[in-house]
Parts: structure tokens; C-alpha cells; sequence
């Protein structure tokens, strides 16, 4: 069969600067395991640039991360083109960890969390099939799967404004809570890759990080108040059973097709953890940029968890040690930026981030305790 990899120059391999590594013979592994498959590459997907792979002039590539991003096409018997996106591994001494973990979700886990959704849910979810997981030549691990046409939700930071309403974040919510529904000793039987993390050592570790900001820019006491919350949280976490957390599911993660539903991706870091709130807190820390939405969305995740009286509490430093943390740090630290437009953007998310700690740090609203 002729190479396609080869016919659209896909990468100039000699133009690759580090001649010590074996990236050039991993691109023709991967030449090879697309020939196999009888799929052309399209498009790189690289950090976040996008280069035509169909033009045809060559072009320099260097590879920062573990993997690489391809979108392909396939002609079916029809004529029909079909895209797909293809991920595989491209660096040395990387473990398949991460790409077994999505075959395994894509072909195992997600069928099953589908399946049993709420009709009025699974009417908004839609998830991309996995066409296969391994070359049969070359034995490289890959993850060949639809492509979801439809518009990104979001940066790694913060949502796009107007493209979710009430009925998606709801949509979220319920596939969280699923997710979690399922067994992980079952799953990890086959599947040692899946790790447990450990939220306490970790929350432990980001108020070190986050005190100092939180005390420059609310006061000592607020500093108080998260080391009472982190030591309630660690009694708290420590009486809950695993559950299985998804890790990924950021807005930028999320794509709203022309349907109005929602398709996922990227499913490479699942693992197990006792904290049930964490992915939650990815959904409402990310949503600053719609305040009214955030609450609606903090509503809805409290509400689907009620049976669960200490959600709440996790919840709370969930977003004040994890998520929300993390967004409050990394928005802090540009109040100084340069960027005027930077600077402007940094302070309405501190704004927000602001509002929520108080709320959270002092009980009030919706965050308030009922005796």
C-alpha cells in the first residue's frame, strides 16, 4: 500500500533537530501503523497550533510532549469520508499508562456510563467510538476514534461565555455522578494502571501555596479559617469510599456540536480518589466568567449529592484547595501583568474567585450550614 505519511508530507524527518533520540523512526512506525489502518493524516494537532498536512511543503516539528494529536480521514466503500482523530505515542521512556487508560474508557467504560444515563441526559451526551487500540504490525499503542465536529467550550482556565446553559451544566453534573457509580475495584481487576490519589497529601500541599495570596488579598483570619476547613475536610475524606474520577473533564475537553449536544474527549487520566467533588470542581471553578451560571451549577451539584451529607463540606475545599484554588493562583499572579488585556481578564476572574471564598470560608448563602 502506498504511504500515505510519506505522499502528504507529514513531517520533514530530517529537519527534526535531535538526531541522538529515535523520534524519526517512531514517525515512520506511525506512517506505517495509519498505512495499516488505511487512514491519510490531515491535520497535527500541536499544543495549540494546527498545521495542514495536506499541503504539500515540509515542515520543521518539534515534539515537546508524549504524544501526537493527528485528525485523519478514511473513505469508506461508498466514497464516504469519515474523520478521525488519532493519538499515539511518540516519546522515549513514557509508559503506555496514559493511552491504555483511553482505550480502556473508551471501549469498556464510557458504553457502560451511556447506557445508563438519564434518557433526558443521554439525549444531550454524545461520546466518540473507539475504532482501534493497538497496530497489529508494529504493536504501537494508539487511540483511533470518531471525531466530534462542533465548538470547543473553553481554555484550560475559564469557559466560553454564552455557549452553556442551565440543561448542559445539568447534562455534566449527571455524567460525573454516573461515573462515579461505577465500581473501581471491579474495573481496576483489569486494569492496574489506575491509580488512587491521595486528596488530603495534595490539599495539604496547595494551602502552603495558595495561604499567602488568600491572605494579601482577604486577610489573616480567611487564612484561619482554610487550615479549620482542611482539617474537617481530612476527617471527612478519610471515612469515603473510592469512587472513580475522571480527571479531564475541563471545558476544553467539552465540544457543543450544531445539535446541541455535548461531546467528550480526551479521556487519558481516570484514576481513583475519595475526594467525590473533585471533577465537580473543574465544571464550577472554570465557569467564573458567568457568575450566575457558577451558582446554578454549585446548586445542581449539591442537589444530585444530597444523599450525601458530607459533600458539601468537600465540595467547599475542593474549590478552595484544588480547582478553585488553582484558578485564584494562577489569575492572582497576573494582577501585575503588562498585558493590560491580561491584567483586566485577572481581575474580574480574582473578583469572582473572591466572592466564592468569602461565601465558602464564611458559611454564607448557599454554602451556609443548617443545624
Amino acid at each position: 500500500m502506498e504511504n500515505n505519511f510519506e505522499k502528504y508530507s507529514f513531517f520533514n524527518i530530517e529537519a527534526i533537530e535531535d538526531k541522538k533520540s529515535n523520534i524519526k523512526e517512531k514517525l515512520k512506525n506511525i506512517s506505517e501503523d495509519l498505512s495499516e489502518k488505511k487512514l491519510i493524516p490531515i491535520k497535527l494537532f500541536q499544543k495549540n497550533n494546527i498545521i495542514d498536512l495536506t499541503i504539500k511543503k515540509k515542515h520543521k516539528t518539534i515534539f515537546k510532549g508524549p504524544f501526537i494529536v493527528l485528525e485523519v480521514k478514511k473513505t469508506d466503500k461508498n466514497g464516504k469520508i469519515k474523520k478521525f482523530l488519532y493519538k499515539g505515542q511518540i516519546k522515549d521512556n513514557v509508559p503506555f499508562r496514559d493511552i491504555r487508560k483511553e482505550e480502556i474508557m473508551y471501549r469498556d467504560i464510557l458504553p457502560e456510563i451511556y447506557k445508563n444515563l438519564p434518557e433526558n441526559i443521554k439525549r444531550k451526551v454524545v461520546f466518540p467510538k473507539l475504532i482501534e487500540g493497538v497496530s497489529p504490525k508494529t504493536k504501537i499503542k494508539s487511540i483511533v476514534r470518531e471525531k466530534i465536529e462542533g465548538v470547543i467550550c473553553g481554555t484550560h482556565d475559564a469557559t466560553k461565555k454564552n455557549i452553556w446553559d442551565k440543561k448542559d451544566i445539568e447534562a455534566i453534573c449527571y455524567l460525573i455522578k454516573e461515573f462515579q457509580k461505577l465500581n473501581p475495584a471491579k474495573i481496576k481487576k483489569g486494569f492496574p494502571e489506575l491509580l488512587e490519589r491521595n486528596f488530603i497529601e495534595f490539599y495539604k500541599n496547595n494551602f502552603e501555596k495558595y495561604a499567602e495570596p488568600v491572605k494579601n488579598l482577604l486577610s489573616e483570619k480567611y487564612v484561619e479559617k482554610m487550615k479549620k476547613l482542611l482539617q474537617k475536610d481530612e476527617k471527612v475524606i478519610s471515612k469515603q469510599s473510592p469512587v472513580l474520577l475522571s480527571e479531564d473533564i475541563f471545558c476544553f475537553n467539552i465540544f457543543k456540536t450544531s445539535e446541541e449536544k455535548l461531546g467528550f474527549i480526551d479521556w487519558e487520566r481516570p484514576h481513583i480518589g475519595k475526594d467525590i467533588s473533585a471533577d465537580y470542581g473543574k465544571l464550577i471553578s472554570r465557569l467564573w466568567t458567568n457568575p450566575e451560571l457558577q451558582e446554578e451549577a454549585i446548586k445542581i451539584t449539591l442537589k444530585i449529592n444530597k444523599e450525601n451529607p458530607q459533600f458539601k463540606d468537600m465540595l467547599r475545599a475542593s474549590l478552595v484547595f484544588l480547582e478553585g484554588g488553582y484558578s485564584f493562583h494562577y489569575y492572582f499572579k497576573k494582577l501585575d501583568s503588562n498585558n493590560p488585556q491580561e491584567k483586566r481578564e485577572a481581575e474580574k476572574a480574582v473578583k469572582v474567585f473572591k466572592k466564592l471564598f468569602k461565601d465558602i470560608l464564611d458559611n454564607k448563602g448557599i454554602w451556609q450550614e443548617k443545624n
